[in-house]
């Protein structure tokens, strides 16, 4: 999120290279008002650029049914795989 709040136009978000071939760009703190950022002009051209500079883009939001991130972002970058937790065994 600081990524799209930092208030110099010019600085881009630093993508830290993990392992060869993997680079993570963390959110850093909690915005305050979350989907107007995820909504925005700056988030489109990050996730555009970053589509562009890399071959697979993933983008961890909170869990569907806990926020509208993750609603918000897939409609911005056009898909989204959801994932679900295992549950108990219910058969024993």
């Amino acid at each position: 999120m600081e990524a799209l709040t930092h208030s110099e136009a010019h600085v881009s978000p630093t993508a830290v290279d993990i392992v060869p071939g993997l680079s993570l760009l963390v959110a850093g703190a909690t915005a305050p008002h979350p989907q107007e950022l995820l909504s925005s002009k700056e988030f489109l051209n990050l996730s555009q650029n970053a589509q562009r500079n890399y071959g697979v883009v993933i983008y961890d939001t909170p869990a569907a049914l806990d926020s509208a991130d993750a609603y918000v972002v897939a409609s911005r970058v056009g898909s989204a795989i959801r994932a679900r937790a295992p549950q108990p065994d219910q058969s024993r």
